[in-house]
């Protein structure tokens, strides 16, 4: 699972090109947004 997010984030941040590092703000926010999402994902799977 991990490996499975660690390559869509990378995928995404190659979208964003070299805006992201611009723009850290925003980086920042796309990582704490992508971890919330993991951990939803992840105690879905726990309570099953």
């Amino acid at each position: 699972m991990k490996d499975f997010c660690n390559k869509n984030f990378k995928k995404l941040r190659q979208m964003l090109g070299n805006d992201i590092s611009l723009k850290p703000v925003i980086s920042k926010f796309l990582q704490l947004k992508v971890q919330s999402i993991f951990q939803v994902i992840n105690t879905g799977k726990d309570s099953k």
